[in-house]
């Protein structure tokens, strides 16, 4: 499983940035996140934000990565 994050930053001091989490489910392949990021950072763009985006996988308790 994969999820979808993105670090949105006022500028380019750190402590203006939030992370914003995809929260309507994960994502089977890290192809399927990417294309979503894709779609999303350019919006965030917009709005005079600094984007960085990337997907992380996920591994079940208990299970080896």
């Amino acid at each position: 499983m994969w999820l979808a994050v993105i670090l949105a930053c006022a500028t380019t001091e750190v402590t203006t940035c939030d992370t914003l989490v995809r929260t309507k489910g994960f994502f089977n392949s890290r192809a399927e996140c990417a294309i979503n990021l894709d779609k999303i950072a350019p919006a965030v763009s917009l709005t005079n934000y600094y984007v960085k985006t990337y997907c992380f996988e996920l591994t079940a308790l208990g299970e080896s990565a």
